[in-house]
């Protein structure tokens, strides 16, 4: 669990550097996920792509790709994708809502 106080510590003041420091502070709970329970560790992942492509600057792609190539492995060990979409729907929905977003699928290449 992320304490409110570690929290604290690491988002900035300014606006601008805080979606940064609160996606790290995100993502390391969800790489401990990632081992033992790599379906949850996908919809983490997931959503943080989905927010950035959504709403981010292009240059949090970066990030997003990276979280992209993680769910690719991870995939690889989820036998019950349960109601979400597999890994194939998954990456064929976001080309078709943001396939002009070049910035991002230059890096997942």
């Amino acid at each position: 669990m992320v304490m409110p106080e570690r929290l604290a510590s690491v988002v900035p003041s300014s606006p601008e550097s805080s979606a940064s420091a609160a996606a790290r502070v995100v993502a390391a709970p969800v790489v401990a996920l990632a081992e033992r329970h790599p379906l949850a560790a996908t919809i983490a992942l997931r959503a943080m792509i989905d927010f950035t492509l959504r709403e981010a600057p292009s240059s949090r792609y970066g990030h997003a790709a990276r979280h992209l190539a993680a769910c690719a492995r991870m995939a690889e060990r989820i036998e019950d994708w349960r109601a979400i979409e597999a890994r194939e729907a998954y990456v064929a929905r976001l080309r078709a809502e943001h396939g002009r977003k070049s910035g991002f699928w230059t890096r997942t290449a």
